[in-house]
């Protein structure tokens, strides 16, 4: 966790949580305290590792918004980039926070905001996505296998 708190430029205390969240494409997740604290991330502008890391945080109770999520990515010249807007990662972070039940359903995140986009993103369209079994998975779905991960960490 040292090196992800590093390249995002957070003290190691800032991350509350963390998760390998799957559902075709891999993403490191991380959670943050506030959606504030990830609007606020300032990262590394390169990395020399392939990385896919989401960060997510909650709005406060009672914002039209739930969450807060960012996605960043290097590219092939090793420069960290931010994807506005991310179908792989959404699916997989409703995946995470409804099964530990740090969501319920119906929840609407935002991503994009520090470029300059607005995208909305529903967590009931998400667990659709969840629940369609995928060829790169056997043919099971997303769901399945994350929770089989969950079970398999005891």
């Amino acid at each position: 966790m040292e090196e992800i708190a590093d390249l995002l430029r957070v003290g190691r205390s800032q991350i509350v949580d963390a998760q390998w969240a799957d559902n075709g494409p891999g993403w490191i997740v991380v959670l943050l305290g506030s959606a504030a604290a990830v609007l606020e991330l300032d990262p590394v502008r390169a990395y020399a590792e392939r990385i896919d890391l989401g960060v997510v945080g909650p709005y406060p109770s009672g914002h039209p918004l739930a969450f807060e999520v960012r996605a960043f990515f290097t590219d092939h010249n090793k420069s960290a980039r931010e994807d506005p807007v991310t179908g792989s990662l959404n699916a997989a972070v409703a995946q995470w926070l409804l099964a530990t039940g740090l969501a319920t359903a119906p929840c609407l995140a935002s991503q994009g905001t520090c470029l300059g986009r607005t995208g909305r993103i529903d967590n009931a369209i998400a667990r659709q996505f969840n629940e369609r079994p995928r060829k790169t998975l056997g043919f099971h779905t997303p769901a399945e296998m994350f929770s089989e991960c969950v079970a398999s960490t005891g």
